[in-house]
């Protein structure tokens, strides 16, 4: 039986069987503050097909089975997380819900992306002013 697919923008918390297609558009590793040789997590954008983000988060305990085939740029098939209020002083998305990782997530490699990939938000001067 096929999963249903969601979508970022309806990510709420009381949900943990989300079922998404996404795109990494950024992937970058947190350092801990006491040992700067020490990774504390990964954090992730994700883009879905109708051009909505949401940050993701994964802890350092799932750093080694999910780390090195999170790639920018490359489209998956990721399931099953737990939605959190995104706590981060300086917020790369808009809304106030991040995903995080956990052990039942399931990421899989899409190798015919379904939509473009479409990293950049080009906007005119005019809508930034």
């Amino acid at each position: 039986m096929a999963q249903n697919e969601h979508f970022l923008a309806d990510v709420h918390a009381r949900f943990h069987d989300w079922n998404f297609n996404v795109y990494v558009i950024r992937v970058w590793e947190v350092l801990s503050k006491s040992n700067p040789k020490e990774m504390t997590h990964v954090e992730l954008i994700l883009r879905d097909s109708k051009g909505d983000r949401l940050h993701a988060v994964l802890p350092r305990s799932l750093i080694s089975r999910w780390g090195p085939i999170l790639a920018e740029f490359k489209l998956f098939n990721m399931r099953f997380f737990i939605v959190v209020e995104n706590s981060m002083r300086s917020r790369t998305i808009a809304t106030n819900l991040s995903l995080t990782f956990y052990n039942r997530t399931v990421v899989s490699p899409v190798l015919n992306p379904t939509f473009p990939l479409e990293a950049l938000r080009l906007r005119g001067i005019s809508d930034i002013l």
